[in-house]
């Protein structure tokens, strides 16, 4: 039985450089997203607790932003559909629609505007 999500965000940081397979129309890039999320142990403490997620880009252009774009270490965001199916034995993997690069500091180094904490986006 397929299961089926229509819109997810998933946050983390990429864990290992993405695999890829095929070129053109026909190409894939299977990535390694790590993200955490609070857990309640049975003492009524919270800690983080770790989760691999599964990323597929079955879209040319998703591969190709993959291919030059992505590399462990890389935090960023990826907006997709969660979908599982059966092919020798239950798979499942998060489908991308967009990726949603992070980029931390962004305009901090300059103290925001008119001495603002915040950052703020570059001029040019």
């Amino acid at each position: 039985m397929a299961v089926e999500l229509n819109e997810c965000l998933i946050s983390g940081t990429i864990i290992e450089d993405p695999q890829f397979s095929g070129e053109g129309e026909g190409s894939w890039a299977f990535l390694k997203l790590m993200t955490s999320f609070g857990m309640q142990g049975p003492d009524g403490t919270w800690h983080d607790e770790e989760q691999i997620v599964p990323i597929v880009a079955d879209i040319a252009h998703h591969v190709n932003t993959a291919r030059k774009y992505i590399k462990a270490g890389k935090a960023m965001t990826v907006s997709g559909y969660y979908r599982s199916w059966e092919s020798n034995g239950p798979q499942h993997g998060f489908f991308v629609r967009k990726f949603i690069f992070a980029k931390a500091n962004w305009g901090a180094d300059k103290g925001g505007q008119g001495g603002n904490k915040y950052p703020s986006l570059p001029q040019n």
